[in-house]
């Protein structure tokens, strides 16, 4: 099996950690450089003693990692806007980019600037760059040279609903989307919320009605059918280290639910990663630590509410494992590689 070159820029934060941590059992990456702007000139061992694969490596900066040209494809684990600044110079000089920042998802210029608070730098890329959803875009993604990973509230929304949209079961609906995730989709930082004696017994609610996720989603939705998409979104945060749990509630106005279940299956039949449920609700210690999303359909009648439910690790499925399957297809390899566990697939 062929080796492929890996750089990972932002490998001191959360996913970026997450990224290193997966890549050590994968048998076709071998990682050569990881950035850190905070750690550069440390060796990752004495940062994070329990990556035992890179005790000896070093971090280097990014300026350091964008004269680099001995990589095959690089993940980008950067703020936004870092993202959008030296993902043209990685293209240029003929290295893939998987990026996980939000900087080339939302292909309306004026909608991402005023959603993420900065004028892009490279926006043209964005219309090239392939949105990653390995088991919904498989083809575009295996011939992208970019792919802008999916946030972890989208995934875990999306995946979902898009075949039923595709199918046209909805329709002209207001869809409400309640969503909770583990403190470590706020990423490693150090501020009053993120102290533990503020988080711990805590839950609550943030960017009520304008969370940036919100134009992500609805722009994959109604790419779908080419209408407008209606869509109530509110994430919250829960006391636990990782996870993430949506509950969508869908009107209908009859049973749908065996047309779900067939949808669902036929779209996922070849997807491993998608585990379907019927008559039990997903939890999120199914899917911590593995890249699978769990999901499953209830039907009210009496409301005529459907309610999916659909779970992941936002770590995993919802960033650095998705990354990961991006990056296979894109190379020429099976999405899963480097992603099967004990626990799940």
């Amino acid at each position: 099996m062929k080796t492929y070159r890996i750089g990972i820029c932002g490998g001191s934060g959360y996913t970026g950690i997450e990224l290193l941590k997966w890549l050590t059992r994968h048998p076709a990456f071998e990682v050569v450089f990881v950035t850190s702007e905070s750690q550069a000139g440390k060796t990752i061992g004495s940062c994070e003693p329990y990556l035992f694969a890179y005790t000896d490596m070093v971090y280097i900066t990014l300026d350091d990692a964008t004269q680099r040209t001995d990589i095959d494809l690089v993940f980008l684990a950067l703020p936004h806007e870092a993202s959008a600044k030296v993902t043209p110079q990685f293209l240029a000089a003929g290295i893939k980019v998987v990026d996980l920042s939000a900087a080339y998802r939302i292909k309306n210029q004026q909608v991402f600037e005023k959603a993420y608070g900065f004028t892009h730098p490279s926006f043209p890329l964005t219309q090239e760059a392939v949105y990653g959803l390995p088991e919904l875009s498989r083809e575009s993604i295996c011939q992208a040279r970019l792919v802008a990973n999916p946030g972890c509230y989208p995934t875990s929304i999306l995946l979902p609903l898009i075949p039923l949209f595709k199918a046209g079961l909805i329709q002209n609906s207001t869809i409400i989307a309640d969503s909770k995730s583990g403190f470590s989709g706020r990423g490693r930082k150090t501020d009053i919320p993120g102290l533990f004696s503020e988080m711990n017994e805590n839950f609550y609610a943030y960017s009520v009605g304008n969370h940036r996720h919100h134009p992500e989603i609805v722009q994959e939705l109604e790419a779908t059918n080419f209408s407008p998409v209606s869509l109530i979104f509110t994430p919250h945060i829960m006391p636990i280290d990782r996870g993430m749990l949506s509950t969508i509630y869908v009107p209908f106005d009859t049973d749908p639910t065996q047309d779900i279940y067939d949808l669902w299956t036929k779209t996922y039949k070849d997807s491993p990663f998608v585990r379907i449920f019927r008559g039990k609700a997903p939890q999120i210690k199914w899917v911590q630590n593995t890249n699978e999303i769990h999901m499953s359909f209830t039907y009210l009648p009496s409301q005529k509410m459907g309610i999916i439910l659909s779970s992941i690790d936002n770590l995993v499925k919802g960033a650095s494992g998705q990354a990961i399957q991006n990056a296979n297809l894109m190379v020429g390899l099976p999405d899963t590689l480097g992603l099967i566990t004990q626990k799940g697939v």
